[in-house]
């Protein structure tokens, strides 16, 4: 058996990655070892009443399949429980097939034993996904920092749509993150000093996306 839960997941909410927690503690308490995450098509999103998400279906599935306790996502373009089963077998399918070279890969020596990721990280999208994946791919632990409300507004001038306390949370449920903490200030340093004695080791490598490289270009 398969548990599975349906959405648009466009925007990522803390309510809605803790609905999925619920749902997983309560599939595994059935028995149910895997569980799946469906995601509506922008059309069935259309048919549903639904905004047109700002994500495409592709990135999505991307940001979703990371998340802890999700084994695999699939599509879907209309509600017909037919195509959902028909869509969950495909999925899984191809799940299985992966899943031996996923744990070949995990096995591999990765070249840091731990790298740092600071950002705002609001509105969490594709970029903010890429630019972890890269720095997991290289790094034994990766622990991100999420930069302050108040630093924030003292450089953006306005306030993100998500707060610091939320987007901490939504960092914590992705299967590649060791930790997340929030940080004041932007000097590196500062943030090596902290880390290393939070975590009894320094950082070995720092992953800037592209919209944090010319604010750290020194």
């Amino acid at each position: 058996m398969i548990a599975y839960s349906t959405g648009a997941y466009d925007i990522l909410r803390e309510n809605d990655l803790k609905d999925i927690d619920k749902q997983i503690q309560k599939s595994k308490e059935k028995g149910i070892e895997n569980f799946a995450i469906g995601i509506y098509e922008d059309n069935l999103c259309q048919a549903l009443g639904l905004n047109k998400p700002l994500k495409t279906i592709e990135d999505r599935m991307r940001i979703m399949e990371k998340i802890r306790g999700v084994d695999f996502v699939f599509s879907i373009p209309s509600l017909d429980e037919k195509i959902v089963k028909e869509k969950i077998k495909e999925a899984f399918t191809e799940y299985s097939e992966n899943k031996k070279k996923l744990q070949k890969d995990k096995s591999q020596k990765k070249k840091y034993k731990l790298g740092y990721a600071p950002g705002t990280y609001d509105l969490f999208h594709a970029g903010h996904l890429e630019n972890l994946i890269i720095a997991s791919q290289d790094c034994e632990k990766l622990v991100v920092g999420v930069k302050a409300d108040e630093l924030f507004k003292k450089h953006k001038n306005k306030t993100p749509i998500i707060s610091e306390e939320e987007r901490m949370s939504i960092l914590r449920r992705f299967k590649f993150v060791y930790d997340v903490y929030i940080y004041y200030t932007r000097d590196l340093e500062i943030a090596n000093d902290y880390i290393k004695a939070k975590y009894n080791e320094p950082i070995d490598a720092i992953y800037l996306g592209s919209d944090l490289k010319n604010d750290f270009k020194d």
